[in-house]
């Protein structure tokens, strides 16, 4: 189904309502000159179009060298090829229209630009237009938050991202023919990956694909996550991590994978999701034995919803001085809501978040508090997959109803799933599963992990390697009888932790 199909389906509202709403006070209010703390010209005037739309004013753009006109004109307005001279046919004009300036800095600083543009904040009041200026906060000099309005555009919704890329694609289908082999779910899932990108990058990722090979298809959306995983590299707190397995490709945790499969549709479709009275999934929380699948079930939902998988990493947390741990989490945290909707993994939880350390200063509560409140308050679609190893060193207020969806329990695997374990790592490795007695093996590894098992099929691949043989069932049987599993070295603790989980979570695999 096409975008434009896609379009028919979901009717198109304005764009973007809370930010659209702020403009639309500002230019009742007769503020003539507006400053919107965003970097990506390319959103604002997408924002501005739909404001141009609703207020019936006219838009016009400025662009160094390329001077002033309106939207799709071809011909500037002379003498305004300069921002002096913008500015001072701004101050001439007797009728309201609404002006972009781009890359319009030097008005900050230069005294005469300075001068013109305070003129028209406080001789222009009875026009019913608006001169737009945009960048960051911190390049705005005191003397303008005295006159002139400040607004910080929120992150860019669902609907923009449609907007713009509806747009993009009549753009190009002006130059050249492109054609849309993307179902309403592939375009469900490519909104989803551009969200937290700027409009520009999103240009330039969507652009290079279409005109690669004249066609915007499913296969594009790699291209879509490279771009992403660009973004998440830049965080210094946050890890980006490849996805290699999917859900169908791991053994067991069939009650897991049900869950997740339920709750997957809700994730991707949120606006249906609210309307039927559901919220996004928040995550989940994963306790087990070590060596259990935890892990990688983290990595096969974000390969299996075609999500990112950023891996927040504790050490980088922590910091000498006081308040930055807490403003590095913060930050980390602020940044997945931006790229969201991703998946975030937060591995072996009680290690970072546990029990308060009384050496740091204070710093592991504080920051465990600043999580604890985003987990029960946040509004994004990030999904988090948490992992636990211990659950004597978590505090009670993570296990609260609230936090997490659910809480699982992943278990050491019966014997039907150790024969499956065994089946993908020796599929995996190139060997015929068939050939082997995968039944003999997997009532030998009474208590082994999965992790166990697939160290018994490598070690006897080098076992058979060291003496230039094939890989026989035999190789393996004897690295089992040689390992002593986790299960029996730390059976006290494991036996611990199998009893309190036994009343109190959701078992992964079906019993």
């Amino acid at each position: 189904m096409a975008l434009c199909t896609m379009q028919a389906r979901m009717p198109r509202p304005p764009l973007p309502l809370r930010d659209l709403a702020e403009l639309e006070k500002l230019i009742a209010a007769h503020h003539p000159v507006v400053y919107v703390v965003d970097e990506d010209p390319e959103r604002i005037e997408v924002l501005l179009r739909e404001l141009s739309r609703t207020s019936g004013l006219p838009l016009a753009q400025w662009a160094p060298g390329r001077g002033l006109g309106r939207l799709n004109s071809p011909h500037p307005v002379a003498n305004t090829t300069k921002l002096g001279g913008c500015l001072s046919h701004i101050i001439a004009a007797d009728h309201p229209l609404i002006y972009q300036l781009v890359e319009a800095d030097e008005a900050l600083t230069h005294p005469t630009l300075t001068h013109l543009v305070h003129k028209i904040a406080t001789t222009h009041r009875a026009h019913r237009g608006v001169v737009l200026f945009s960048g960051t906060a911190a390049n705005l000099p005191d003397s303008w938050r005295s006159i002139i309005p400040v607004i910080t555009l929120r992150a860019p919704t669902r609907e923009e991202y449609f907007e713009f890329v509806r747009r993009l694609l009549q753009e190009l289908r002006a130059r050249m023919q492109i054609e849309m082999r993307m179902t309403s779910e592939d375009v469900g899932r490519m909104l989803a990956l551009l969200q937290g990108m700027s409009f520009s990058l999103a240009r330039r990722v969507l652009t290079e694909a279409m005109v690669l090979d004249g066609v915007l298809s499913a296969d594009d959306l790699e291209n879509i996550l490279a771009a992403k995983k660009e973004i998440i590299a830049q965080s210094g707190v946050l890890e980006y991590f490849p996805l290699d397995t999917n859900l169908d490709e791991i053994a067991g945790l069939e009650e897991l994978k049900r869950w997740l499969k339920l709750r997957g549709r809700a994730f991707f479709e949120p606006q249906r999701a609210e309307e039927f009275g559901l919220d996004p999934a928040r995550g989940v929380l994963l306790l087990g034995v070590q060596g259990c699948g935890k892990s990688l079930a983290a990595k096969a939902i974000a390969k299996t919803w075609s999500l990112p998988l950023v891996r927040l990493d504790p050490g980088r947390l922590y910091d000498k001085y006081m308040g930055e741990s807490e403003k590095n989490l913060r930050t980390a945290l602020d940044q997945c809501e931006a790229l969201a909707p991703i998946v975030l993994w937060i591995d072996e939880i009680e290690k970072a978040f546990g029990p308060a350390n009384d050496q740091d200063g204070g710093a592991s509560q504080r920051i465990f508090g600043t999580l604890l409140t985003w987990l029960q308050e946040k509004q994004a679609p990030v999904f988090v997959m948490a992992t636990s190893n211990d659950i004597s060193r978590l505090p009670p207020e993570l296990l609260r109803k609230g936090r997490f969806d659910e809480i699982f329990f992943v278990d050491l695997p019966r014997e039907d799933i150790r024969v499956e374990i065994l089946r993908v790592h020796l599929d995996k490795r190139g060997r015929d599963p068939e050939q082997f007695d995968l039944s003999a093996l997997a009532k030998k590894s009474v208590g082994f992990s999965g992790a166990e098992l697939e160290q018994a099929v490598v070690g006897g691949l080098y076992a058979a390697f060291a003496s230039a043989d094939e890989l026989e069932t035999q190789h393996i049987m004897t690295e089992l009888e040689k390992t002593r599993p986790l299960s029996v070295t730390m059976r006290e603790p494991i036996e611990k932790l199998r009893a309190w989980a036994r009343e109190r979570t959701v078992a992964a695999d079906a019993c």
